[in-house]
């Protein structure tokens, strides 16, 4: 996946990023999303689903995707 769609996708969804020694870093540094680009709406999608689940339950979303 392009880099510029992975940084959409870890900017929308702070759950797919870490902060470390104040270096905001994607979980995927280094390999990047092994997709296409066409996998973009999906993830996103699934991404914006599994934050809605948890917005509807009132709570943060405190998954870690490794």
């Amino acid at each position: 996946m392009r880099k510029e769609l992975q940084e959409a996708l870890t900017w929308e969804f702070p759950f797919i990023r870490w902060e470390e020694d104040g270096d905001v870093r994607e979980r995927y540094d280094g390999e990047g999303l092994d997709m296409g680009n066409g996998w973009f709406q999906l993830v996103h999608d699934m991404c914006a689903e599994i934050t809605a689940a948890y917005e509807a339950e009132g709570r943060p979303v405190d998954i870690v995707v490794e």
